[in-house]
């Protein structure tokens, strides 16, 4: 009999093995979706990983349904997901769990359902209000039940169902629902003259419906023009020539009739423009990066910021699609695909998709279903795009490689898209593009000693000079009581100068809300998390003390002490809060706007704010690290950071990798039409990182970081990996890891770092300790990622040690 075996979307470093029944045999294919039975009841969701034969299926469970005719998971998807399992020492169901939109991830719910009369039986009061809930629908699901009691329903329901009045089902549902809408279809030419002249005698003298159908017909051939799908009716109803009761006589006389169409969630109009011309510089870089492609697989386009990186990006796009191949276009923030889309969609029209975790679970499975066709497309996405089921990928383009948002750290597995680029790449032979101004240090490194390829581009758009920047020292500036709030007199001075020119400014400070901090002068009280081991952050508009790692707040009562209940606190450290409100003190005539998480968790939020900048109808943008990601605004003439030692005050070895990055990233921002202006306030004006930003000298920067680097081995001299241990159990976490940490240093083959509590090394009522590995870059993933899964394995099956979570994160 066939046999399957099935990926689950479980931590599970197995498939399982399920007979096929001999109805399906015929039908079940590698990479299709299947319900199977999992546990005692529960029913989800798998992928076919391989099909094999077996004699003897005794004790195996069979497949219970097939959800696809063609398989959604193709078998190069599968072999890519084994190679990333592998590397990133994590299972096939972690893969899966990332790799497959939510919408396809069926599983089934219990229902609950009632099954006799209570007439003479018994009930505690909750379970009367557990019994009247499911007698007003005769079944519920558990989850809805759930959300209509103030207590745990599943005891309660255990105990009604042990005296005979409910039972169980499972119930497997499908989420995803195809979009549909009522398109208004004349039903003659719209073109025929004669005809119309026809139709309108017979309406005769109702002014109404003569004045809507003419209006029909007009908006018939505009759509015919535009090749759009039709005339919605939602879009008729708005217009102010309709009426019900007209549109209805219309239908009843035949005139016109309703059509139910599907519509696409993610497809755009037809394409209206072409791309622009290159310019020289442009054109000869481009040819560069051919010529590097036809030796090997990964190129780095090193390029100042505004230098016309996207121009090139289109260039090679556009190629792609003429030999009928897909191009995945890599952003590290969603937000930057609004601008990006805003460009590309005239010129590449439906050939151009979009996918991001904010978007729907609809909206993801129809860029999968769009994929599918054998049509060559253009993908704009954050990592999550990198597991979307490409046919025939051609090109990888990461733009912004060194951004941080690349490390995907929230859930296993904890990878790096350039490195999850390159496995996906290698399966199509496809060719990987990285572009940055910042390249970070490792793909640097790689280019520097030839491994990829390197092409620069150090002239901006239009021969517009980089931007003048200025240090200011704040040590100096507030001896000499030159300081108002945390402006400098200078920085007021070039602020003015800039709104009085007409140009726009960007003011930086990585850190949102009012204070960081609140501290009693009286009795030395930190207002802390209760949950976290981090200081609450006080936002003034909403007069809260929170935490921004569990959302835990405290309402400040009328600014005085948690503890001692004095009036004597004070807030140390500010942010993009109180930034905004000195702008708005300090430059009363200015429109001041301000992007951060706090103003951006409205869905389309963050896409109005940088609308409404680009439209100038802001002045002043305060923002943190969103702002400074690749975002191109005509008019910026002044770009400040407010206090740049934020950045670089971190215990991590990138912590000035990052704080440069950051910095010539924001500069880039000014003057991208005419040359522009930066102030940088800090307190260390002569350390060798603000010196680098101010002379634009990356590769100054990149010989220092290499000699720090090779001083204490760290990447790109070895091999890291960094291993998180977690449990509510401060102590049993503190054994764990101590001894995790000594199985590693037994083996020479490791040098072991910690274990060691992280700065913030609690979370939401988690503790949290960190080990270092490295090792040799000589030896390959393939012979040391075994000996970890070992060690792994090991430490799994020590009993005191099993509720303990542990987390791989491979470099």
């Amino acid at each position: 009999m066939k046999t399957a075996n099935i990926i689950l979307p479980f931590p599970l470093h197995d498939s399982y093995t399920y007979f096929v029944p001999n109805n399906m045999s015929h039908d079940i294919r590698i990479g299709q979706r299947v319900v199977v039975s999992f546990g005692a009841r529960r029913f989800f969701t798998g992928i076919v990983y391989s099909l094999g034969e077996s004699d003897n299926v005794e004790g195996l469970k069979p497949v219970s349904e097939i959800l696809d005719v063609e398989p959604i998971v193709t078998e190069k998807q599968l072999n890519y997901w084994q190679k990333l399992a592998q590397y990133y020492i994590c299972s096939l169901g972690d893969i899966l769990r990332i790799g497959l939109p939510s919408a396809l991830r069926l599983q089934s719910n219990t229902v609950v359902n009632i099954n006799g009369e209570a007439k003479d039986i018994a009930l505690s009061d909750k379970e009367l209000w557990v019994w009247s809930l499911l007698q007003q629908k005769k079944s519920l699901n558990i989850n809805d039940l759930a959300k209509q009691c103030d207590f745990r329903p599943l005891p309660v329901l255990k105990n009604i169902f042990e005296k005979n009045l409910i039972t169980f089902d499972e119930e497997v549902t499908e989420k995803y629902r195809e979009k549909s809408i009522d398109i208004v279809v004349p039903t003659f030419d719209v073109e025929d003259t004669q005809m119309i002249d026809n139709h309108l005698k017979i309406i005769g003298r109702a002014k109404k419906q003569v004045l809507l159908l003419k209006r029909i017909i007009a908006l018939a051939i505009d759509y015919q023009k535009r090749y759009t799908e039709g005339i919605r009716k939602s879009e008729l109803i708005k217009d102010k020539l309709y009426s019900a009761s007209a549109f209805k006589s219309l239908v009843d006389k035949g005139l016109v009739r309703v059509e139910q169409r599907v519509i696409s969630r993610v497809l755009f109009e037809q394409s209206t423009e072409k791309p622009k011309t290159l310019t020289s510089k442009q054109r000869l870089a481009t040819e560069q990066i051919n010529r590097v492609f036809e030796q090997k697989r990964t190129a780095l386009l090193f390029g100042v910021t505004s230098s016309g990186k996207t121009e090139i990006y289109i260039d090679l796009i556009m190629k792609e699609l003429s030999k009928g191949k897909d191009v995945l276009f890599l952003v590290p923030e969603i937000g930057l695909t609004t601008q990006l889309v805003s460009r590309l969609k005239d010129i590449l029209g439906q050939s151009l998709l979009v996918y991001h975790s904010r978007m729907s679970d609809a909206q993801r499975v129809e860029v999968w279903g769009e994929l599918a066709k054998n049509q060559p497309h253009v993908v704009i996405g954050a990592r999550s795009a990198l597991f979307l089921p490409f046919r025939n990928l051609g090109l990888i383009i990461i733009d912004e490689e060194h951004d941080s948002s690349f490390r995907q750290t929230d859930t296993m597995p904890h990878y790096t898209a350039k490195s999850v680029a390159a496995f996906l790449a290698q399966e199509f032979d496809a060719k990987i593009l990285m572009g940055s101004a910042t390249p970070s240090i490792e793909s640097f490194a790689m280019a520097d000693s030839g491994r990829i390829g390197l092409v620069e581009l150090f002239e901006r758009y239009g021969e517009v000079q980089m931007p003048d920047i200025e240090v200011i020292d704040l040590t100096e500036m507030y001896h000499k009581k030159r300081m108002r709030g945390h402006f400098s007199l200078e920085l007021i001075e070039a602020v003015k100068s800039t709104l009085s020119a007409g140009e726009q400014v960007i003011l930086f400070q990585n850190r949102r809300g009012y204070s960081l901090t609140l501290e009693c002068r009286d009795c030395g009280f930190v207002a802390k998390c209760k949950h976290c081991d981090v200081s609450l952050t006080y936002h003034k508009h909403i007069n809260t003390m929170k935490c921004h790692y569990c959302g835990f707040s405290v309402y400040n009562r009328a600014n005085t002490c948690n503890r001692c209940g004095s009036a004597s606190v004070s807030y140390a450290g500010f942010g993009t809060e109180q930034v905004e409100a000195e702008a708005r003190t300090l430059f009363p005539t200015a429109r001041v706007g301000r992007l951060d998480l706090d103003t951006t968790r409205r869905k389309q939020s963050f896409e109005q704010i940088i609308r409404c900048f680009e439209l100038q109808n802001l002045d002043i943008m305060v923002g943190t690290q969103m702002i400074s990601k690749g975002l191109d605004f005509s008019n910026v003439g002044l770009v400040a950071v407010m206090n740049a030692d934020n950045l670089m005050n971190f215990t991590d070895f990138r912590a000035n990798e990052t704080a440069f990055q950051t910095l010539v990233q924001i500069s880039g921002r000014a003057g991208r039409k005419q040359k522009g202006r930066v102030v940088i306030q800090t307190y260390s004006p002569d350390s060798s990182l603000i010196q680098c930003v101010v002379a634009n000298d990356y590769k100054r920067f990149f010989n220092l970081q290499m000699q720090e680097r090779h001083l204490f081995r760290y990447p790109p001299y070895c091999r890291l990996t960094t291993i998180t241990l977690k449990h509510r159990d401060q102590s049993l976490l503190q054994r764990a890891s101590h001894y995790l940490a000594e199985c590693l240093r037994s083996n020479a083959i490791f040098e072991v770092l910690g274990a060691e509590a992280p700065p913030v090394s609690k979370v939401n009522n988690v503790f949290i300790r960190i080990i270092l590995v490295k090792n040799d870059t000589k030896y390959p993933f393939t012979q040391i990622n075994p000996i970890f899964e070992q060690y792994m394995a090991d430490f799994k099956q020590n009993k005191d040690f099993k509720s303990v979570g542990v987390f791989v994160s491979v470099e």
